[in-house]
């Protein structure tokens, strides 16, 4: 009888396990519902004036790119004058550029964005180290760098790699330690 009754239990057990697969399509994706689409007039007042110029196409773009809009719109108004006049500026460069260079510039972005953010941090110190550089001295790397042949260029950029190679353990430590401090 205790195995009739178990048979009997475990049948019960699978039949359910058969009708909650089958319904499950059926039953709302709590947790996993779409957000429902962003509404020109969801937007604050503030959000809707940067981002006015788009109000008539706002209902055809994907969330994605209204989500981006609406970050940088956040941007805009969380930004100083100053701020806002450097935003103006890029942005005017950018419009200006030809398609080529903008392709190349997406693509250098993604490439940035694929390394770790140990190497992004890294190139990021570099570019400050940079900028933080007179102009003088700035004009004196680009002359330099300027003025040699690809030839020169390839040959430094291989000196520069091997010499990393050629180093200990501990002294790539200390160059990026060195690096990390700057």
């Amino acid at each position: 009888m205790s195995k009739r009754l178990l048979k009997s239990f475990l049948a019960s057990r699978l039949l359910l396990l058969v009708f909650l697969l089958a319904t499950l399509p059926m039953l709302p994706a709590v947790g996993f519902a779409e957000e429902p689409p962003m509404q020109w007039n969801t937007l604050t007042p503030e959000q809707q004036q940067v981002l006015q110029r788009f109000e008539s196409q706002w209902g055809t773009f994907p969330e994605e790119r209204k989500k981006r809009l609406l970050a940088g719109a956040e941007r805009w108004l969380q930004a100083t004058p100053q701020q806002r006049d450097t935003m103006k500026q890029r942005f005017s460069t950018w419009k200006n550029l030809p398609e080529d260079k903008k392709q190349l510039l997406r693509n250098k972005f993604q490439e940035f964005k694929s390394l770790s953010p140990e190497e992004q941090a890294r190139i990021r110190k570099r570019y400050q180290w940079y900028k933080d550089l007179s102009p003088d001295k700035k004009q004196q790397l680009r002359e330099r760098w300027n003025n040699m042949t690809p030839e020169q260029k390839h040959k430094a950029k291989q000196r520069i790699r091997q010499r990393y190679k050629n180093l200990s353990p501990q002294q790539k430590r200390a160059l990026q330690r060195r690096r990390q401090a700057r």
